[in-house]
């Protein structure tokens, strides 16, 4: 069995529909299923929306259970951008698992982020120039990778694949096009921590001989009644919910109020009325950021909170089929308030966008999506029209 292990709930739906595209039965869940009999094994740590002490107590918990379950395959997901407790994470993986080596390949070229002379860049631009400079959470300041991980002297080494490689640290691969990750996956061996972001994963499945599968054609056509949670203040996401709503599809905006945290209860039950109404009459509605809501890390936790609570709520008085969420901590927190802790990937839409079906409820599917990727065009989503 392959493992990999992921830092938010997305990056886990990412990989689970690179699973679908290489043939491989895949299973997504939060802890170390020793049971699992997938050929990929996908634990979401849902550690980027940790403080640093608590990733590294999950981590650590992850770890002792990948000993007894000796992976054939073991990947660390991390995010492309380096957000998160990215090198705190993979030095206490090293030392629990007693690997000399790591390798942490975070570029994705096919979507225009590459590592070059110790800088990352996004299209082309350092990505302290990018709307990622705008996160609530982890805003990004600098577009060195040192200062995006957060590395001591020491702690890491930036090189070029063809660089001579010690024989023990870290190290943290520059990449300008999917020729590099190819030549980067050759110089895996057993003593190494592997990491990186998903185009990675599928360059590290195709040195050990897989290939892409020929699947049929799948309908995408999803089935109402379904909900739609975009619980981002981030700026693409509001400009995404102000087109579908144009668009004709329902919108109901959380009131600015309920950003915080010690909202009226009896708001939340108005706008919870008006939500279930929208979905009787249309047969799908999304939940959305209002737009006069701030856009800061103390907004984003409650309107976190605050977006699974409504999941939940809703779920209780409709007999959902869909449930299409943007946003790992996000989707992690209306799994934990639905009770769902197993998936198991069934189409993949689009590129880190997949549908999955939910243990125990054959009638549910939730689809996921990373909050700086893209939904699918409209004509490819019919639920979108």
């Amino acid at each position: 069995m392959m493992v990999v292990i992921a830092d938010d709930l997305t990056g886990a739906a990412e990989i689970g529909g690179l699973a679908l595209k290489y043939g491989l039965m895949a299973e997504i869940t939060t802890t170390v299923n020793l049971r699992s009999d997938a050929d990929l094994l996908i634990i979401d740590t849902d550690t980027r929306s940790l403080s640093k002490s608590a990733a590294k107590a999950v981590i650590t918990e992850i770890c002792a259970g990948l000993k007894e379950l000796q992976p054939t395959l073991l990947f660390k997901k991390i995010d492309s951008v380096l957000r998160g407790h990215v090198l705190a994470e993979i030095q206490l993986q090293q030392e629990l698992l007693q690997l000399p080596k790591a390798l942490i390949v975070p570029a994705n070229p096919g979507l225009g982020r590459t590592v070059v002379n110790n800088t990352y860049f996004l299209n082309g631009r350092p990505l302290h120039q990018s709307s990622f400079s705008q996160d609530p959470e982890f805003p990004v300041f600098s577009s060195g990778i040192r200062e995006l991980l957060q590395a001591k002297d020491g702690d890491i080494q930036v090189l070029p694949h063809h660089a001579p490689q010690p024989g023990a640290g870290i190290v943290v691969a520059e990449v300008q096009d999917s020729t590099d990750l190819v030549a980067w996956s050759k110089k895996l061996d057993a003593s190494t921590l592997v990491a990186g972001a998903a185009e990675f994963f599928a360059t590290v499945l195709e040195a050990r001989n897989m290939r892409p599968v020929i699947m049929e054609k799948s309908n995408a056509t999803l089935h109402p009644p379904a909900l739609m949670i975009c619980g981002s203040a981030f700026h693409k996401s509001r400009a995404f919910v102000k087109k579908i709503e144009q668009d004709g599809f329902p919108v109901s905006y959380m009131p600015a109020a309920l950003g915080n945290a010690m909202a009226d209860a009896q708001l939340f039950q108005l706008w919870m009325e008006d939500t279930l109404q929208q979905l009787k009459q249309e047969g799908k509605v999304s939940i959305a950021v209002h737009p006069q809501m701030e856009d800061d890390k103390a907004h984003a936790l409650n309107i976190r909170n605050k977006m699974a609570e409504a999941a939940a709520f809703i779920a209780g008085q409709a007999t959902l089929h869909e449930i299409l969420i943007e946003g790992g901590s996000t989707a992690a927190a209306v799994m934990r308030k639905l009770g769902i802790d197993r998936l198991y990937p069934t189409m993949a839409l689009a590129p880190g966008v997949t549908r999955m079906r939910v243990q125990g409820n054959k009638e549910l599917h939730l689809t996921l999506k990373p909050g700086s990727y893209e939904w699918p065009p409209l004509d490819l989503f019919p639920l979108m029209q």
